[in-house]
């Protein structure tokens, strides 16, 4: 008999006499073998008839208690991540990620209304890892507007929506690091720093 089986037969021993104004002491033969040689085992039941007998002499852990919570505690930590999902969760899990599409699908998707007008960046840079556009549209934000090299030909695109009969001044960063002008704009100005602003005239 383990000690969770111990467990049960002995929460099952005590429902069966909870009549009985004290726990007794003697426990069934059943169920005293397992205690004897388990100090654990041993240490719960004490506990339980001191419980019950509060003039009993007061129980000391066994020495190496601590010792055996912690690698009971560490094998649990250290089991398969996989068995802690079950099936149910993927089901709701792969539930949800199919609601989500079809939200997007179903739902009308935003617009530009007659005050802005959609411009089409793009910029060679067949060797970044990154590019984006920072510009008076969005307060010169390096991260606000990324561009993506969607057929992996070396080309970076955005389009973005912007009010009309307005003057927007950008540039392009590459990497997070290299700011450049646009070498395809056809209106360039300084931006007072040394470098060089591409101009769009909306």
């Amino acid at each position: 008999m383990n000690c969770r089986e111990w467990e049960k037969n002995f929460k099952n021993w005590l429902q069966a006499n909870e009549t009985l104004d004290v726990i007794r002491p003697t426990l069934p033969r059943s169920l005293a073998e397992h205690p004897a040689g388990c100090p654990a085992c041993r240490f719960r039941y004490q506990v339980f008839a001191n419980l019950s007998q509060p003039d009993s002499e007061p129980i000391e852990a066994p020495t190496d208690l601590p010792r055996r919570v912690m690698a009971a505690v560490q094998r649990r930590s250290a089991a398969p991540v996989y068995r802690r999902f079950s099936i149910p969760a993927f089901a709701v899990a792969v539930a949800a990620a199919a609601f989500a599409a079809v939200l997007m699908i179903t739902l009308p998707t935003r617009r530009p209304d007659s005050s802005t007008v959609t411009v089409r960046l793009a910029l060679a840079a067949p060797r970044a890892r990154t590019v984006a556009v920072a510009g008076d549209w969005n307060a010169w934000n390096p991260e606000s507007d990324r561009l993506f090299d969607v057929n992996g030909d070396g080309v970076w695109e955005i389009e973005l929506h912007l009010e009309k009969n307005k003057e927007y001044r950008y540039q392009f960063i590459i990497n997070g690091e290299s700011w450049i002008p646009d070498p395809r704009a056809g209106l360039q100005v300084e931006d007072g720093f040394g470098g060089t602003n591409s101009v769009l005239d909306i």
